[in-house]
């Protein structure tokens, strides 16, 4: 996909139900110019073409059909749809075919796009920012892609982001590159099989305009990569015209329908960052709340582990008592039994280190003497994460020490 300002191109969202909204304007005839091939060829567009891309729920204004060279140095077609959108020629038929057989899943997210059209979940997309050999990025676009990849991590979604810098390199997700083209804006490639696009480009006509300008390109092109769509592909309002089409046309049933995400505006939300064109004085670089309500019905973050425990809520009598820790945090480090009597004084100490706690008698039973504390087990993972189980309230009656671990 590609992005303008105020004819500047944003994120498209491959499946129908989200309403992610970000600025393009599409120029006419806009000119390659890719720095990164030998040759560039344009070839005739043909009702089959325009037919194929209704049927993906594009909008075919302004199809264009291009032969560019791939890092094998052999030409492949790809189709570049709502001015900043690549798909490659081949796969085109697969996407088809992968939507039809998707359309009445009970596990998609919509009863329109497939998920084979949109990145996985519960993944880690690897972005490589490229500052040496060809499409090396200025460095005011390298810290906008920094910012852009903490918009997304920001999120807590259920796709993490590494970003590194260094030459091109075809083992990360996404390579993002500059390209020549004398319009500020950008282009990226359309997921497939799961996996993001593998090329997200910044015009080289980008660089000067600010630090939001450029992390709201970055940002948008990601999303097309992740496979977002246009908010606002159905009319192209934010790039001042309007060029519709009907949601479900005779000819193709439910071909054309953008099923709407809950919590999310049924029409045009002049603040997403995936609008079809956005004014470069007014950006900011960042999501929307609707986007974010997309992008988190999209990709929902996995449930966060649990931490419980057993034992008894009574401890009154010369037997040993136990608590043992039951979850499914992953890669635990270490364990911290926290201890306070109710009622007193002082913040909670730490009186066990391993995932059984073991109180055992300490003096002779008295069944006079009683006392009430909390117990809490926290968790923590090999990377810091802590987390805690709730809190029980213990009746005791006599005397136990508190200091045994098994």
């Amino acid at each position: 996909m590609e992005t303008y300002f105020r004819t500047y191109s944003k994120i498209v969202i491959l499946l129908t139900g989200i309403l992610l909204t970000f600025t393009n304007c599409e120029k006419d005839n806009p000119n390659i110019g890719d720095e990164l091939l030998d040759d560039f060829n344009e070839y005739e567009i043909t009702e089959n073409d325009v037919l194929k891309m209704k049927k993906l729920d594009f909008n075919p204004s302004g199809l264009r059909l291009v032969g560019l060279k791939n890092n094998e140095q052999t030409t492949e077609k790809y189709y570049i749809v709502e001015g900043d959108i690549m798909i490659n020629y081949a796969q085109v038929d697969k996407m088809i075919d992968s939507k039809k057989s998707d359309k009445y899943s009970p596990n998609s997210k919509t009863n329109h796009y497939s998920s084979n059209n949109v990145v996985d979940n519960n993944k880690i997309i690897n972005i490589r920012g490229v500052n040496q050999g060809v499409g090396v990025l200025p460095y005011d676009a390298r810290i906008a892609l920094i910012d852009a990849v903490q918009n997304y991590n920001d999120l807590n979604i259920g796709l993490e982001f590494i970003l590194t810098f260094g030459p091109q390199d075809n083992s990360k997700d996404i390579n993002a590159i500059e390209i020549f083209e004398t319009q500020p804006g950008g282009r990226a490639d359309f997921p497939f099989s799961g996996n993001p696009g593998s090329l997200v480009r910044m015009f080289s006509g980008s660089i000067g305009y600010s630090s939001q300008v450029l992390k709201h390109i970055w940002t948008h092109e990601i999303g097309h990569s992740l496979g977002l769509r246009h908010t606002d592909w159905f009319s192209r309002e934010s790039c001042g015209y309007n060029v519709s089409e009907p949601v479900n046309p005779v000819d193709f049933p439910n071909a054309n329908g953008a099923n709407h995400i809950p919590g999310t505006p049924t029409g045009f939300d002049p603040n997403s960052i995936m609008l079809s064109c956005f004014d470069s004085s007014t950006a900011t670089g960042e999501f929307d709340n609707y986007d974010k309500i997309a992008l988190n019905y999209l990709f929902p973050a996995p449930p966060l582990p649990t931490v419980n425990i057993s034992g008894t809520t009574y401890m009154g009598s010369y037997n040993s008592v136990s608590w043992t820790y039951n979850g499914n945090v992953p890669n635990v480090q270490q364990y911290k039994w926290w201890y306070k009597k109710v009622n007193s004084a002082g913040s909670p100490v730490v009186i066990g280190s391993t995932g059984v706690f073991v109180a055992v008698p300490d003096t002779f039973y008295s069944s006079g003497v009683n006392s009430y504390f909390d117990i809490y087990l926290e968790v923590i993972d090999i990377n810091g994460n802590s987390y805690n189980s709730a809190t029980y309230t213990i009746l005791k009656k006599g005397k136990f020490k508190l200091v045994s671990d098994l």
